[in-house]
């Protein structure tokens, strides 16, 4: 606000997305003290209203679908252009795939899980080969991995390092990726615990996983723990959302071409936990 005070400006026009990323702050008490809000923020809760840009040139349908309903109210639409852009056939848009994992707390405070990561770093060495294969470059050179924390991020690295891929992979965190596209995109969301006590952390931050959800163009695989992903109210509602486009799939997923397996069937929300707890034991 200073500069534009020194200024002395009689107008400001603001661009960005509140319902995106929220600055980083490491004070303990920054929720309950409100200094995680963006000026772009406060201005929206004083009342001010923006005006949305109301057409996306991104994500297929299918990966905008969750999005477009969930963070923008059903306001954000998907431009002609999208809709009538030839969609790869290789894989489905968007899939949503149940992993059992577990995740450990390192020293530093960050989380990892090595069954995850081993399983993104085999996704996407199948993706770029399936890919390469039907003589798609374009999306066997896109291809990056999303994961909300720091050493799953080089857990991944590591699990890649030992794949031979023809083209590199990136692996960064949900922040390094604003602003970001690729054709594919895996999300490893990292928490796995079968304790419904033991909380998702910042996985629930609507604002992160609203990022992560739009960096893909052609394919997005959600790589989860759904028990415990289940404990968001945001993450509960994308589960059902991909039973209900028969877009999710649980344990024991085939050696390859595990995309074409058919759905689960749909698990209402209200018996989610139980259905689960039964198929764990």
């Amino acid at each position: 606000m200073v500069p534009l005070d020194v200024a002395g400006s009689r107008s400001c026009v603001l661009l960005g997305d509140h319902l995106q990323l929220p600055p980083t702050v490491f004070h303990p008490e920054a929720d309950d003290l409100q200094i995680n809000r963006s000026m772009f923020e406060r201005l929206c809760v004083l009342g001010h209203q923006p005006d949305l840009l109301e057409e996306q040139y991104r994500m297929a349908p299918a990966i905008s679908a969750f999005p477009r309903k969930h963070f923008y109210g059903g306001r954000l639409l998907d431009a002609p252009s999208v809709s009538e852009r030839r969609q790869t056939k290789l894989v489905p848009s968007f899939l949503l795939l149940d992993l059992k994992s577990h995740a450990v707390q390192t020293a530093s405070g960050s989380w990892q899980n090595q069954e995850e990561a081993k399983f993104c770093a085999r996704l996407a060495a199948e993706l770029q080969s399936t890919s390469l294969s039907a003589s798609n470059d374009v999306l066997a050179r896109d291809i990056g991995i999303i994961t909300p924390y720091k050493a799953q991020q080089f857990l991944i690295e590591s699990a890649l390092n030992r794949r031979k891929l023809q083209f590199p992979v990136r692996v960064a965190t949900v922040d390094s990726y604003q602003g970001q596209e690729f054709e594919a995109v895996i999300c490893s969301t990292v928490r796995a615990s079968h304790n419904s006590r033991s909380g998702i952390g910042f996985v629930a931050d609507e604002r992160r996983l609203n990022v992560a959800l739009t960096r893909a163009r052609e394919c997005l695989l959600v790589v989860c723990h759904a028990q415990t992903v289940a404990q968001s109210k945001t993450l509960a509602a994308l589960l059902e959302h991909a039973q209900q486009q028969r877009a999710f799939r649980t344990r024991p997923f085939c050696r390859c071409l595990w995309w074409c397996m058919p759905a689960n069937k749909p698990i209402f929300a209200s018996t989610y936990m139980t259905a689960f707890d039964c198929a764990d034991g």
